[in-house]
């Protein structure tokens, strides 16, 4: 599922006040954010994170999300999970698609933000307990929105399950 926010509010994932962030941003109108939705996971529990793109530009920004975690259902291995400093292998699906149409793309107004969630126990075996720390796959801190790039924080995300 993914959402759209048309208002022209502060994101407050960037903070006005971070000057390193603000100018690790310059010059790319998409900046993305990863999150976990819990960090402690109950036994069953699906390991969720929010993918978040937001468009500093003046201009409304179309991004195809295929391959990408605005996608409903990942159709690519693009998250770099570890447990126990080993990298699981992806298990999701694998989609051959044609050229993409208009209609694929996603707009994202001046300002706005799309978000979605992304359900990571879909594509990666998530079920044993212990720790996971979860890292979207990047080039110098970008990620690949098919033709536009979006500038992400790169930390890891670790995610205990019981």
């Amino acid at each position: 599922m993914v959402n759209t926010d048309k208002d022209k509010q502060a994101d407050t994932s960037i903070g006005s006040d971070d000057t390193p962030l603000v100018d690790e941003m310059m010059g790319h109108a998409l900046v993305a954010s990863l999150v976990a939705t819990d960090t402690w996971l109950q036994q069953g529990a699906d390991l969720k994170l929010t993918f978040s793109v937001k468009n500093l530009s003046d201009d409304s920004v179309m991004v195809l999300p295929w391959g990408t975690p605005l996608e409903a259902v990942l159709s690519a291995d693009i998250f770099e999970v570890l447990y126990k400093d080993e990298i699981l292998p992806y298990r999701g699906r694998v989609v051959k698609r044609a050229p993409p149409v208009d209609t694929d793309y996603l707009e994202i107004p001046s300002g706005g933000t799309t978000q979605s969630i992304v359900n990571l126990s879909q594509a990666y075996d998530t079920r044993t307990a212990g720790t996971y720390t979860v890292q979207l796959k990047t080039v110098d801190g970008l990620l690949r929105l098919y033709d536009q790039d979006a500038w992400i924080e790169t930390d890891p995300l670790v995610i205990e399950r019981q």
